[in-house]
């Protein structure tokens, strides 16, 4: 992680982050207080931002927002295989569900290449989450995120339909 880095003028990062339909929804005053409470660093190719099981602690964590690059969000299969769930563009934010519930990392986060990301620590995103319009604001990012997940576990399912269909059937047939 390189932690030195040349200050990008304010403007230009708030145009960048105001990519984001859930940046750009929050109040002023939330996004002046997320983006000053930030820190700014780089990932190299190749390095994670955390692992799954990661803990976060009291106290540590953070929320992070990716400025720049690309993130793939990924998990092991049972088999041990990677399984890539989400590549994050620039504007997205992500890593609360951890903070929020005080339990391990649920996946890894991984650059793809060269990313800047800023990351808003854990004392800052608690003290945001007690504003209104902010905790708000992440209730929705949220409820967006598990009816997208519903959706394509809605999809997944019907697409698997004709073919467990047919597999019972050839099972049926083969018992005979």
């Amino acid at each position: 992680m390189d932690l030195t880095m040349p200050a990008m003028a304010s403007d230009e990062l708030a145009v960048r982050l105001a990519s984001n339909p859930w940046y750009a929804s929050l109040p002023p005053r939330e996004r002046r207080a997320l983006v000053a409470g930030s820190e700014r660093f780089k990932l190299r190719s190749g390095e994670m931002l955390f692992r799954q099981g990661d803990a976060v602690d009291a106290g540590r964590g953070a929320f992070y927002g990716l400025i720049d690059g690309h993130l793939k969000v990924s998990t092991l299969r049972e088999d041990g295989k990677e399984a890539i769930l989400v590549v994050l563009e620039a504007g997205n934010w992500f890593g609360e569900i951890s903070l929020i519930d005080q339990q391990p990392r649920t996946h890894d986060a991984t650059a793809l290449g060269e990313a800047e990301v800023l990351a808003l620590p854990r004392r800052a995103f608690d003290a945001l989450m007690k504003r209104p319009a902010f905790a708000l604001a992440v209730c929705r990012m949220l409820a967006a995120r598990l009816r997208k997940s519903a959706a394509l576990s809605k999809a997944r399912n019907r697409a698997m339909r004709p073919t467990m269909s047919h597999l019972t059937w050839r099972m049926r047939a083969s018992s005979r």
